[in-house]
């Protein structure tokens, strides 16, 4: 008991008298000693992973049981957590993926995608060009259709949040190199489609 009184006492003065950043390896290995302490996990990565959530949501009740879910699923197994190369908020955006997908199958629902206008520039430069006659906004939302919800994932991560391809491979804790050829698959995979859909018609 006094090792750990010991821990969180130094927690809580570092924390809010703000002298010392503790690392976030430091933090989940105090998390690990003691789980009262993950609430300091909890407090730094909240916001984000809901964010993360509601984007996907678009429901923020669901997003906020999403994202308490995320949390209660990782502090349940913070023993099992291992620093591989990824920061710990990877392997948090992984839990919190996997509640969100698992809730809409367990629903039986199709989760929509909302894409704003001003979302759009950068993904049409990687897909035939605006001047192209294939490139219609019917097009673009049937070409999402034949997307898998991972490869979803991977095209709002890089042309509607704007994240580098460092970021997605950290959330989705893949190699930077690996997460280069995904998009590349996914890209390709779309203009097919696109292509499809206007010879179709």
């Amino acid at each position: 008991m006094k090792h750990e009184f010991t821990y969180n006492n130094l927690i809580r003065e570092r924390l809010l008298k703000k002298k010392e950043k503790i690392s976030e390896e430091k933090l989940v290995l105090f998390a690990k000693q003691d789980r009262r302490n993950f609430k300091y996990l909890y407090e730094a990565y909240y916001e984000r992973i809901f964010l993360f959530l509601l984007r996907r949501s678009e429901n923020e009740n669901l997003a906020q049981d999403l994202t308490q879910q995320t949390f209660v699923k990782a502090m349940l197994n913070i023993e099992k957590f291992e620093f591989k190369g990824f920061p710990f908020s990877s392997w948090l955006y992984r839990i919190g993926l996997n509640e969100l997908n698992l809730y809409y199958r367990s629903n039986k629902k199709k989760r929509t995608i909302s894409i704003d206008n001003d979302e759009l520039p950068e993904l049409v430069e990687e897909l035939p060009s605006e001047s192209n006659p294939n490139l219609s906004n019917e097009n673009l939302i049937k070409a999402f259709n034949f997307l898998s919800e991972a490869e979803v994932t991977l095209v709002e991560m890089k042309y509607f949040e704007k994240r580098s391809h460092q970021e997605i491979s950290e959330i989705l804790g893949i190699s930077v190199a690996n997460a280069k050829v995904k998009l590349h698959r996914v890209i390709k995979k779309m203009k097919n489609k696109i292509i499809e859909s206007s010879e179709n018609k």
